[in-house]
This record gives C-alpha cells, structure tokens and sequence, in this order.
C-alpha cells in the first residue's frame, strides 16, 4: 500500500514488515535502519559490519543488488507509480503479472543485474 518513493525503513516499521518478519529469520539491511532501532530490531536486522567475513559481505551485497534490480524491473513496467484505474481487488492481479514477467526474463537468460 506504499508508493515507490517510501523508504523501505518505513515500510519495515509502519508496514508490519516487523512483526511478520520470524524469529530466526533476519531482513538484510542498510545502516538507515540501525538508526533508532529497538533492541528487538537487531535480532531481525542484518546490519552491516565490518567484523563479518568478507563472504558474508559480499553475500549481503549481492542480495541487496539483486533486489535493487528487481525493484528497477518492476518500475520499467511503471506498476508502482502510476494509478491503477480499476478496482483495487484487481491490483494485485496485475502487479502478479508483471512479477512473472520479471521471473521468465531472469529465468530465461536476462541479466540479472540489467533494469
């Protein structure tokens, strides 16, 4: 229910994202969210840091890139930004559909990082 230009702090605090996230589960993160998080927060939170391997960091940086380019797919369909004129109970309908897109053309040999 948020628009694209919300930052996804926002959307982890206000959202729900949270409490729907399971204990043992973690949300790999940017140092934004370290800012003012409660102490629960950092058992969901994977923050950088400089005291992990060098695998892991790079790990975390190919999750974060490959979500980048995700989110970049989904904008050149403009599924985000503009107004969606039929009924709501639609929406996901169609927003479905442009992420299925998305999956064939990373299945089928698009590159992975390429908007």
């Amino acid at each position: 229910p948020y628009p694209g230009s919300v930052h996804d702090k926002m959307i982890y605090i206000e959202g729900g994202l949270r409490d729907k996230t399971p204990v043992g589960n973690k949300v790999i993160t940017d140092r934004d969210y370290g800012n003012n998080a409660c102490s629960d927060d950092h058992i969901k939170l994977a923050l950088p840091n400089h005291v992990y391997s060098k695998e892991l960091n790079n790990f975390k940086v190919r999750v974060k890139t490959r979500h980048q380019s995700l989110n970049g797919r989904l904008k050149f369909f403009s599924i985000l930004e503009k107004t969606f004129h039929h009924d709501a109970a639609n929406h996901v309908h169609a927003f479905e559909a442009v992420c299925v897109i998305v999956q064939y053309q990373m299945d089928l040999g698009g590159e992975i990082y390429a908007v």
